[in-house]
């Protein structure tokens, strides 16, 4: 798989970023939910960020349509953004953000495949799987609302857990 060492290192960073995500969210459980929001904002923030730079010059790089990874990485940014200045009201739409939220990187993780595809069928179907994964989570947490506010913290465990691992085996495959 063609490389640039940007694309590299910015998968072991979102890695290590996601695993230290799980960490938090598992080691503080009790903790407010408003927590877990700003926890969760910055990591958007700086999901979006990584979709605009890394994401984006793989798909240059490969000749692929880079605005998707611009849309993703935009609509990142702005959720972050979002839940760090409304934490209350994003406490309350928690569910509702959350879904949204697995949705929308779902749908850029599906999209991200056919792009990976041109340099990786083995990536390919494990970045396909993992957004379809993804999607079908998304879903059940949009129309189970009361459900999910319950269990988003195991969720979230599970979503940075597989996050870090597709980055991680995006940074040391071939």
């Amino acid at each position: 798989m063609f490389k640039t060492r940007e694309s590299k290192w910015g998968n072991i960073i979102m890695g290590i970023l996601m695993l230290v995500l799980a960490v938090l969210t598992y080691r503080n459980p009790l903790a407010t939910v408003a927590s877990i929001v700003v926890i969760l904002a910055v990591g958007a923030i700086i999901k979006g960020l990584f979709e605009i730079t890394t994401r984006r010059n793989l798909a240059k790089s490969i000749g692929a349509p880079t605005w998707p990874m611009w849309l993703i990485g935009i609509i990142d940014i702005i959720v972050g953004i979002y839940l760090l200045m409304n934490a209350g009201l994003g406490v309350a739409a928690m569910p509702f953000a959350f879904a949204i939220w697995f949705i929308v990187d779902s749908i850029g993780a599906i999209g991200t495949s056919f792009m990976i595809r041109r340099v990786s069928n083995s990536n390919f179907w494990l970045t396909l799987i993992l957004g379809i994964i993804g999607l079908i989570v998304g879903i059940a947490l949009l129309y189970n609302p009361a459900s999910a506010a319950v269990t988003v913290v195991n969720l979230l465990i599970i979503y940075f857990v597989i996050a870090a691992i597709g980055h991680f085996i995006a940074a040391f495959t071939k």
